[in-house]
């Protein structure tokens, strides 16, 4: 069994498995003392664990089967050490390609990371950092244009080898400009041998490794239930470990190439970059009897895509925050290549690969960007809620706050002003014709929709599925925006009516105050009584 520990975890998430971990050391100190057990009984909760793997702070327990003996009395036994796997000759990584990305309003700022970040690449020559400089300062200004492919720098990690590079040999970074809207910056990984063994030693395990996570309740629960348990999650080894390898590879992009960016997914909660990663094996049809690393691989989507003609099989990622959203291609040794050009020194694998990668990438992550849209709308719906309850304050001496409560209106204004913008940008500029521009190098139309089950409504090929799911999340979060729109004039009003009542009675007190002081024997009364009451 073999167990992968990741290496890169949040402060938060090694404080939390420490926690768990010094729970479950008082659960079975707790179990295993007959003292207590007389003292107070059956109190607390009795699980039967087994065994328990601890790894990383995080625990474990194999999962076993019960079966009966000669004699008929059942029996446990661990399911680890059984090969029920079938043989999948070879499976490898071939390609991986992460995306980060850059709004192109903002890209004079980062026109200056790009180049100062890079100096340990080829930017060393003066001439080729004056090159690159001349040509990312049109990139803003060229509303009506779009390109994609070159390279803008490569970097070499096998030279410069830290434990924080160890999974990547080397790195290339080529832009895809959209017209007026975003700066794609692709990432080509080649990753090491250290990831390589590690990726085989997961693809070798036996499918019969599964093991349950042990999830502990919080101290207050504890102590008010009586039970330190609250689920078993059931787990697939390979994929764990795979999500955590991943997670690694991921981690060392982020902290090697697109800390130095910062653009809009290098600090994504789950720790992934949107990416796209090519796999090879001899057999596709090994790799499908596979069950676990085909479900693996496919990521939890119910369906994949491929072309009649050709060992290959395209699955479009389900976009889950807790995983990792790759898009994955799995395919053939030289399936691109025919009989009548097997000798010939073209690659035609790696031209279709390219190919198909280009077509993939642009719908891909404006999947993504929208994904992450949605989320901000939904941000922002929740504070114009709040914004709306606060003003229902019925403090008398609270609805003065003028500066706070104004300053809170021009910042949701702001944002939605700026959502509105983006959703009427995406509607102008992606719309289908503008697509077919993106998707052209390979036909998505030949790959046709595979599955256990297929909607009724499902599109049947890739090209449609991509484009009609981003016309309905666009669609989706236009009526979203137009929506909370419709609920912001109601609060423009309700601000403006507020604003005006505050000045009317401000302006009530300043003119009462003015007739007591127009008048010198009241003025003279009203300080004999301040005197009388302050000494």
């Amino acid at each position: 069994m073999f167990f992968y520990v990741s290496r890169y975890q949040s402060t938060s998430e090694k404080l939390a498995k420490r926690w768990d971990y010094l729970k479950f050391v008082v659960f079975q100190f707790l179990q295993r003392n007959q003292n207590f057990q007389k003292c107070f009984g059956m109190l607390w909760e009795y699980y039967p664990f087994g065994d328990q793997i601890i790894s990383d702070f995080e625990v474990y327990r194999v999962r076993v089967k019960r079966k009966k003996n000669r004699e008929g009395v059942w029996k446990e036994e661990k399911l680890t050490g059984q090969n029920d796997s079938f043989n999948c000759n070879n499976f490898k990584v071939d390609e991986l390609h992460l995306f980060e990305v850059i709004n192109i309003d903002e890209f004079q700022k980062y026109e200056r990371r790009i180049i100062a970040g890079y100096k340990k690449a080829f930017l060393q020559d003066e001439k080729r950092k004056l090159e690159l400089r001349e040509r990312l300062s049109s990139v803003k200004n060229n509303l009506g244009s779009i390109s994609y492919g070159g390279t803008l720098y490569y970097r070499d990690f096998s030279k410069e080898r830290t434990k924080h590079n160890d999974l990547i040999d080397s790195c290339t970074l080529s832009p895809t400009k959209t017209k007026e809207s975003f700066y794609i910056l692709g990432i080509s990984v080649t990753p090491s041998k250290k990831f390589h063994k590690l990726f085989g030693k997961i693809v070798d395990q036996d499918i019969s490794d599964h093991i349950d996570k042990i999830n502990m309740n919080s101290f207050s629960l504890i102590i008010r239930n009586r039970r330190f348990i609250s689920s078993w999650s059931s787990l697939s080894l390979k994929r764990h470990n795979m999500d955590l390898l991943y997670r690694d590879l991921h981690a060392q992009v982020r902290k090697n190439v697109t800390s130095t960016i910062n653009g809009r997914f290098h600090s994504n909660k789950n720790g992934f970059l949107p990416s796209i990663s090519f796999y090879e094996v001899d057999k596709l049809k090994n790799f499908q009897d596979d069950r676990e690393l085909f479900d693996t691989i496919k990521n939890y989507s119910f369906n994949f895509y491929k072309p009649d003609d050709r060992e290959v099989l395209v699955f479009l990622p389900d976009f889950n925050e807790d995983r990792n959203p790759s898009l994955s291609v799995v395919q053939e040794e030289n399936c691109w290549s025919d009989e009548k050009n097997k000798n010939e020194k073209t690659n035609y694998d790696s031209i279709y690969k390219y190919c198909l990668r280009q077509s993939l990438t642009v719908p891909y992550v404006l999947r993504n960007i929208l994904i992450q849209e949605s989320n901000e709308l939904d941000s922002l719906r929740r504070r114009i809620y709040d914004f709306v309850y606060d003003a229902r304050d019925t403090n008398f001496l609270g609805r003065f706050l003028l500066l706070l409560s104004n300053s809170k209106y021009l910042r949701l204004k702001e944002s939605l002003t700026y959502i509105l913008m983006i959703v009427k940008r995406f509607e102008s500029e992606f719309r289908q014709k503008e697509f077919r521009l993106f998707m052209r190098d390979a036909d998505l139309s030949e790959y046709k929709i595979q599955g256990s089950y297929i909607h009724p409504y499902e599109e049947k090929d890739l090209y449609n599925r991509l484009l009609k799911g981003i016309s309905f999340q666009l669609k989706s979060i236009n009526e979203r925006a137009k929506s909370i729109s419709e609920i912001f004039k109601s609060i423009e009003e309700l601000h403006a009516y507020r604003t005006n009542y505050i000045l009317q009675i401000t302006s009530l007190f300043i003119g009462i105050l003015a007739f007591f002081f127009a008048f010198e024997e009241i003025k003279n009364y009203f300080l004999k009584i301040v005197e009388v009451f302050w000494g």
